[in-house]
């Protein structure tokens, strides 16, 4: 296969993966019956971010130095907020103890 056909196909699935996501993502939120959450958005910006930074990148509008920038960026995002949002049950129950006199 030809490298431009090869780019072509890369673009192609990227940009199908952009209205996938949204389209997931809201559907998730209606049958849950759930507003959008913290980590809902984070999913959302980056099904969009990453494939536009990657067809940008295939284009050659973007130079590599500023693509690794993003991607380091990106991914830096992904990974700082992995424990932020989201405490578990357990670390809820063990950090606020029900006493007897609260459980009225």
């Amino acid at each position: 296969m030809e490298p431009n056909a090869m780019r072509m196909w890369v673009e192609l699935i990227a940009i199908l993966c952009v209205p996938i996501t949204v389209v997931g993502v809201i559907w998730n939120r209606i049958s849950t019956e759930k507003g959008l959450s913290v980590r809902s958005i984070q999913f959302l910006a980056l099904g969009v971010l990453i494939p536009v930074v990657l067809i940008l990148a295939l284009e050659g509008i973007l130079e590599r130095s500023a693509v690794g920038a993003l991607f380091g960026t990106l991914i830096g995002y992904i990974f700082a907020n992995i424990g932020k949002y989201e405490e578990s049950k357990y670390n809820r129950e063990k950090s606020h103890p029900v006493t007897k006199d609260q459980s009225r």
